[in-house]
């Protein structure tokens, strides 16, 4: 191996020990240190505030179903993008369970991975442009952070797409492609870490959900750093990559808010 490579997946290595490390960390320690710095009463002020909300909470919930972007959509959304993923973990495990490469299935995975992007790109915020306001009124909405976000981690299956259709015919199975994919599902986990509902700014069952999505981001990175040094490409062993594309794609099949 090239030592320049050799440097590289190095530090993709201590990248990925990175981002795994803030999977570990509390999702705020100030909201911890405010809860117990609270007197008698303001405890009871909040509890009272509490009960109070619990009285319109089914209403609230009826009018958010009824919103274009409630938690219908929500789940809409992400059990769509894991039936999208696991095709294309199953034309995976196709391509590489046969001896000689079929450009029929690179087809299939690339033109999957497009469509996947373009479903996010397009309906993952319904009330945003493409399908709600303009563009320029976008960037003023109140969830213009997670419109941003939906459309730059929409970048990742485009990218992947074009490397699929366009690419693989002439490079193979390069070194280099597998370097930009473990880096790509590094940038993923990322951004899923960063990645912020308005309503649901604490540890729920939500951001706990998406946690365990960069986490398996962050194996499918260690899987692709191990294909690139030669090691994970004989017997069974080239399977991992895919089979750990269907494990993430049952994650976002099963997502529940």
């Amino acid at each position: 191996m090239r030592p320049n490579m050799t440097r590289w997946c190095t530090r993709l290595h201590v990248l990925i020990l990175i981002v795994g490390s803030v999977l570990l960390l509390p999702q705020s320690e100030g909201a911890v240190t405010a809860r117990k710095g609270l007197s008698f009463e303001q405890s009871t002020h909040i509890h009272a505030q509490v009960a109070s909300a619990d009285s319109h909470q089914h209403s609230q919930e009826v009018a958010d179903q009824d919103h274009l972007g409630g938690r219908p959509y929500s789940l809409f959304m992400h059990h769509t993008a894991g039936y999208l993923m696991f095709a294309i973990g199953v034309l995976m495990v196709m391509d590489r369970a046969t001896h000689s490469r079929q450009p029929i299935l690179q087809y299939a995975i690339g033109t999957t991975w497009l469509l996947f992007g373009l479903f996010i790109f397009v309906r993952a915020d319904p009330d945003g442009w493409p399908m709600g306001t303009g563009l320029l009124e976008s960037w003023t909405m109140s969830t213009s952070g997670e419109w941003l976000q939906h459309k730059l981690l929409s970048l990742i299956p485009l990218l992947l797409a074009l490397y699929a259709i366009c690419g693989r015919r002439t490079m193979g199975q390069d070194n280099g492609g597998s370097y930009v994919a473990a880096a790509l599902a590094i940038i993923g986990a990322v951004g899923l870490l960063s990645h912020q509902h308005l309503d649901h700014p604490g540890l729920d069952v939500v951001n706990v959900q998406h946690r365990f999505f960069a986490g398996t981001c962050l194996l499918i990175a260690v899987s692709l750093l191990q294909e690139a040094r030669g090691r994970w490409v004989e017997n069974n062993k080239r399977l991992i990559f895919p089979t750990l594309l269907i494990l993430l794609s049952l994650q976002l099949v099963w997502y529940t808010e």
